[in-house]
């Protein structure tokens, strides 16, 4: 199957990598893709292959590396992140990304952006 300058999720396609980087054991040809973001990345022909068909939204990673980078304006229970701060660090000096946020209840806070997808059940501090 040919994927040159195909457009697949967030990905263009090149050309085809080169042969130092195909799968040897299976022989898997590779190509050399674009991501909207601006990354390189090589994929192999059955990953493309099988993102054409299911209409998967294929990246370079670059939708991982970025998961708390917008949460603004969403709603947790009763609380929405209004907008994300400075990171704070943890205990063991791992940064972790912040966001200034609101509760119904009208208190404002900042909380680290894991709990709020981490689906505790009311992640104000002040409500019960």
């Amino acid at each position: 199957m040919i994927f040159k300058n195909k457009k697949i999720g967030l990905l263009t396609v090149l050309g085809i990598a080169e042969q130092s980087t195909y799968r040897l054991e299976t022989r898997t040809k590779c190509w050399v893709s674009k991501c909207q973001c601006g990354s390189k990345v090589i994929k192999t022909n059955v990953d493309l292959k099988e993102a054409e068909q299911r209409g998967i939204k294929e990246h370079c990673g670059c939708l991982h590396k970025s998961k708390y980078d917008s949460l603004a304006g969403l709603k947790f229970f009763s609380v929405t992140a209004i907008i994300r701060t400075l990171p704070i660090t943890d205990n063991a000096g791992k940064k972790k990304a912040t966001y200034f946020c609101k509760c119904d209840c009208g208190y404002e806070f900042n909380r680290d952006a894991a709990n709020l997808l981490g689906h505790i059940k009311n992640p104000c501090p002040k409500c019960p």
